[in-house]
């Protein structure tokens, strides 16, 4: 049952790389309630040079293979811009699992080590996946109003990362930056690799407008402590997000 949840997760991960662009309804809010214990998923493909005829077939297969299980899907993104890191993903699916044992299940199967590898190349050319593990209840709250962004961070000092945290939330409280989730990673996939660089925190931002991620990033201040960044991080993947369809 578990594997066939985590079957349902990547081909709703297909549907939600070609419905990202729709527009979602304006002044609509979504909330979720969270229980603690639960892992949450984010899924960022990149179809590529990924053949389309391809993906008719692969999504049947999925979907065939979908059942009743532990996972939820939450919410669709697509990834409007890449601000800051190389890999270039075309949309962020939210799902959650019932728990981590559930996800680890899934990922144990036999079935889905034999089926999934040789279906997931024909669909992407790159998947990350990305999970969090919630240690209390949690509501998350997404506007249509408002902008998000999703941040992967590789950090090289926990005490200069603190330190940036420090120096850099009066500029983000100006900007109407507000974390929705602030978490250490928990488990990380790279499609194609056996073991993949973890990023050490994974951050969902809410800003109050669109222009603001980027007035963040070029900030004078940001700019003037580039040394502060690279004692604190040794890599950043940064995603400003659009509000895709299917929510």
């Amino acid at each position: 049952m578990t594997f066939l949840s985590y079957m349902r997760l990547l081909s709703a991960g297909v549907v939600a790389a070609n419905l990202a662009a729709m527009p979602a309804l304006a002044g609509d809010i979504k909330r979720v309630n969270f229980s603690a214990g639960q892992r949450l998923s984010f899924v960022l493909p990149d179809t590529g040079d990924a053949s389309k005829k391809a993906r008719g077939p692969v999504l049947a297969g999925l979907t065939a293979l979908a059942g009743q299980g532990t996972l939820t899907q939450v919410y669709n993104f697509a990834v409007d811009e890449v601000l800051i890191g190389e890999h270039q993903p075309q949309a962020l699916s939210l799902y959650a699992w019932s728990s981590a044992d559930d996800a680890r299940q899934a990922r144990a199967s036999e079935h889905y080590k034999s089926e999934l590898a040789s279906l997931m190349p024909a669909t992407w050319s790159e998947v990350h996946t990305v999970e969090v593990d919630l240690v209390e209840p949690l509501t998350l709250e997404l506007d249509s109003d408002k902008t998000y962004t999703l941040a992967l961070a590789w950090i090289r000092s926990e005490a200069m990362f603190e330190g940036y945290a420090a120096l850099s939330a009066p500029l983000r409280e100006v900007l109407g930056a507000k974390p929705l989730i602030n978490l250490p990673v928990g488990y990380f996939a790279q499609m194609g690799l056996d073991e993949a660089d973890s990023p050490d925190r994974l951050v969902l931002m809410e800003w109050r407008h669109e222009s603001h991620p980027e007035a963040y990033r070029t900030s004078a201040l940001i700019q003037e402590n580039a040394e502060v960044v690279g004692q604190a991080f040794e890599k950043i993947q940064w995603y400003r997000l659009a509000h895709g369809g299917n929510n």
